[in-house]
């Protein structure tokens, strides 16, 4: 099997209906042995029923696997163990891939032997949609110290795809971060692929590969409330790597909390409302004190001889 597509799903049976139809129409060219991985997490909608429509209508091509432990980062780990494929390309339940999204996944993989992973180009679906979650660059970036981001990482999990055996040397997603688990923060995607860079591992940004992101947000207060995701996540991301001694991370934290409490101050100083900033400032908080929290149980857990063999702690 040369490609698998994971998708992980949670009662978006629709939107799930209009990405697997949008892979049953891929344009493929020569001979590619590709499947798509379908992981519901719980759902009580009709998703089981609408992945089984296309699994009965094309059984070598779509499965459906199942995954009880709550949480996207469960799921996606449930998808790399159950995928057959050596390319494992991930999108989402509210993703439309172009038409030509496998093929275009599989070519970078083959001309570039070196590649371990890539991450493609996603734009808005809708013309009033915010680009909130997307990624519009049209220039090829290969991951560096140069180009390595946080506040705005090149690639995200819902355009992307890694050779099976990076997950061997930077390891599965991290179940405290992703959305769907209690109190988690967003950021699994982010995560891995700062783990799987540090582990040395070729990762480029390619924007031939595209998909649209299909997530409804057109207005300022549903873009305010995943920007607060984010900052959640970005706060879990720093405590979890500056706990390890991480540099790179603890200068990325440094400036940024750095440049928020100076405008902070300036606004102060000025009689302005800082406002952003303290919106800012309290999701990176929230993030922080979760991980460090969820650190703490995991420490307790193993030193009691207790740990669950499905909770990826990296």
């Amino acid at each position: 099997m040369n490609l698998s597509v994971i998708i992980c799903t949670y009662n978006r049976c629709e939107g799930l209906r209009g990405v697997l139809e949008c892979l049953e129409r891929q344009n493929i060219c020569g001979a590619l042995e590709w499947e798509v991985v379908v992981v519901d997490n719980n759902s009580n909608d009709r998703t089981r029923e609408v992945v089984h429509c296309f699994v009965e209508k094309s059984p070598n091509r779509f499965r459906y696997v199942f995954e009880k432990s709550q949480g996207k980062s469960f799921a996606l780990n449930t998808g790399i163990k159950e995928a057959r494929g050596d390319i494992l390309a991930f999108t989402d339940d509210d993703c439309i891939p172009s038409v030509d999204w496998v093929a275009m996944m599989n070519n970078e993989f083959r001309q570039h032997p070196d590649l371990i992973g890539i991450g493609g180009r996603v734009e808005p679906y809708g013309e009033g949609d915010t680009k909130t979650t997307t990624r519009t660059s049209r220039q090829r970036i290969c991951l560096s110290n140069l180009t390595l981001s946080v506040t705005h990482p090149p690639i995200i999990g819902c355009n992307m795809a890694f050779r099976k055996g990076g997950f061997e040397k930077a390891g599965y997603f991290d179940t405290d971060l992703g959305p769907g688990y209690s109190g988690a923060a967003v950021g699994e995607d982010m995560d891995f692929v700062y783990r799987a860079f540090k582990a040395g591992l070729k990762i480029c940004y390619a924007p031939e590969v595209v998909t649209y992101h299909n997530h409804g947000r057109t207005t300022e207060e549903s873009k305010a409330s995943v920007g607060r995701e984010y900052l959640r996540g970005r706060g879990a991301f720093y405590f979890k790597h500056m706990l390890k001694l991480d540099l790179v991370i603890s200068r990325f934290a440094y400036w940024e909390l750095r440049g928020l409490l100076r405008n902070l101050l300036r606004k102060l100083i000025s009689a302005q409302s800082p406002r952003e900033e303290l919106f800012c400032l309290s999701g990176l908080a929230g993030g922080f004190f979760f991980k460090a929290k969820a650190s703490l149980k995991h420490l307790f857990v193993q030193k009691s001889g207790h740990a669950n063999t499905a909770t990826f702690i990296p």
